[in-house]
């Protein structure tokens, strides 16, 4: 199996929305790597497709793990937040 050395990076920004109850604002994404031996010879046009179907899937794991996160960090703040009401 060859490294294709694959990175990817996370651009853009959220910011809280006007109305206080949810984020907006773009957030994409940057790849580059190595075509292993063999691609080089693939048509561009099944690489596109090839491409197309790989950042799908990105994007289907970066949305995934952004509301996890979001829903986990809600939780924790909400547990704080009634611990210090309590405490008043």
């Amino acid at each position: 199996e060859e490294d294709v050395g694959v990175e990817i990076d996370l651009v853009g920004q959220l910011k809280v929305d006007d109305g206080g109850k949810g984020v907006k604002g773009r957030v994409g994404f940057r790849t580059r790597g190595r075509l292993a031996g063999p691609l080089k010879l693939v048509p561009e046009a099944a690489m596109r497709a090839t491409g197309k179907g790989i950042n799908d899937a990105i994007i289907g794991f970066a949305r995934k793990g952004f509301e996890e996160g979001a829903r986990r960090e809600f939780d924790i703040w909400k547990k704080n937040k009634g611990s210090s009401l309590r405490s008043n």
